[in-house]
């Protein structure tokens, strides 16, 4: 066993209020070494960071109540660049790419079947704020 088998997983909080979707994004980053919380809506995100200390936030655009928007202005507001916001969202419209860094996100993805993009990018941001 080496000293890197005993260091923690990064902790990854993914809000989307797809179920099928934060199935998917927990099944897939934990399948590649991330400890992954799921949070349906703001209210669930808010409540998990009570008790977790994520590297990476993934951020649905659209949802009900407050968007990921939104929430990432608040985030930004609460632990500066502490922590990565990454924005998901159906929309591949540059205007759309344009809000979410605009709100603070560091990254971008547009919701599709690319996983590995997911991960890769996931992933880069994890350790890129140790």
């Amino acid at each position: 066993m080496t000293s890197q088998d005993l260091s923690p997983r990064p902790c990854v909080v993914a809000v989307d209020d797809d179920i099928t979707i934060r199935t998917l994004i927990r099944g897939i980053l934990v399948n590649h070494g991330f400890d992954v919380v799921v949070c349906a809506n703001g209210t669930e995100m808010w409540d998990a960071l009570d008790q977790a200390q994520p590297r990476v936030i993934l951020l649905d655009i659209e949802m009900p109540g407050e968007d990921g928007l939104v929430l990432a202005e608040a985030l930004r507001a609460r632990y500066g660049f502490g922590v990565a916001i990454i924005m998901l969202t159906a929309s591949d419209e540059r205007s759309a790419q344009a809000m979410a860094h605009d709100a603070g996100a560091d990254d971008y993805l547009i919701k599709s079947n690319d996983w590995d993009r997911l991960i890769n990018t996931v992933h880069r941001h994890a350790f890129d704020h140790i």
